[in-house]
């Protein structure tokens, strides 16, 4: 059976880490390179956090190349608070000394890869601010489209979003530009918000119990994520994890775990203290504009669970 082949762009946190771990794990996937942006943590860390990931993982490694270190027009906020200062729970990890990034540039990596591959061949999953794929698109935009899709974690939808600017989400409103690009670029877009991240889905204490006592993938998979535990446990009483990124990649990988989901035309908001980023959508699509987005209302927390679980399990 010929795997899916996916890129994932991704600004390293200890959420971006499990999902690299599903994708890298998925036996129907391969993983054609990794892009390192920032966002969680700064660029250079980033790129760090996804080698000790693909090492981690003990599959296969692909390559890793290093992209944007700050917005296209904005300024970057890092999530310390909720991921550590190294992004991966401050619990000393360091990537092996002979695993190191590509020496070219993100985008010029993934303008390659593209014309390297058939159109409708690969597929795009972004887990952090969107920088290096709204580059891509301003210096490559028939490139883009050869794409077949791209999944992007971002957005709040029908509630507020992040804990440091409510009515939006982080990995938006770092760089709404560029978001905003890829709405426009003509290839199918999935968007996941932050809402479908929480609720049941949540990683609850017994299960956290359950992977730390799995084997060593489960274990890190718990582990990079200390820092977002106690998190947690500070703002909701709950020593949880909310599993952003997994659900995106999980959406991306087994769309069985969809539940609900509204085609719409969608926006992100670019002004304003405190509405920039916010998602804009119309489901009646009322101006007649093209349809520009899947926006994934509701994830099945069984076979979101039974999907990422089976594959961290070891």
């Amino acid at each position: 059976m010929d795997k899916r082949k996916i890129l994932i762009d991704t600004d390293t946190g200890s959420d971006d880490a499990v999902a690299m771990l599903l994708a890298l794990r998925d036996p129907s996937v391969e993983v054609v390179a990794v892009t390192t942006v920032a966002g969680n943590v700064p660029l250079e860390q980033a790129t760090k956090n996804a080698l000790i990931t693909i090492h981690m993982a003990g599959t296969y490694a692909p390559p890793v190349y290093q992209g944007l270190a700050k917005p296209i027009c904005s300024q970057m906020q890092h999530a310390f608070g909720a991921h550590g200062k190294d992004g991966m729970g401050d619990i000393g990890l360091v990537p092996p000394a002979d695993m190191q990034p590509k020496t070219e540039h993100a985008v010029d990596a993934l303008m390659r890869i593209l014309k390297q591959h058939p159109a409708g061949e690969l597929e795009l999953v972004t887990l952090g601010p969107t920088c290096n794929i709204g580059t891509l698109i301003m210096r490559a935009p028939d490139l883009v489209k050869k794409l077949r899709r791209i999944t992007v974690m971002g957005g709040a939808w029908m509630e507020p979003g992040d804990y440091w600017v409510p009515p939006a989400e982080s990995n938006i409103r770092n760089d709404v530009e560029s978001a905003n690009l890829i709405l426009g670029c003509g290839v199918p877009v999935v968007m996941v918000p932050i809402n479908v991240c929480r609720g049941d889905i949540l990683t609850t204490e017994e299960e956290i119990e359950m992977l730390t006592a799995s084997g060593p993938v489960g274990k890190f998979s718990v582990d990079c994520n200390r820092t977002l535990i106690g998190f947690n446990k500070q703002r909701w009483g709950r020593a949880v994890i909310d599993p952003a990124d997994p659900v995106a990649m999980a959406v991306a990988l087994c769309p069985d775990c969809v539940e609900e989901k509204k085609d719409c035309v969608m926006e992100f908001e670019t002004r304003g203290r405190y509405t920039r980023g916010v998602m804009v959508y119309d489901y009646w699509n009322r101006a007649g504009k093209p349809i520009n987005a899947t926006l994934i209302t509701k994830v099945s927390e069984r076979r979101y669970k039974d999907y990422a679980y089976n594959l961290l399990r070891g």
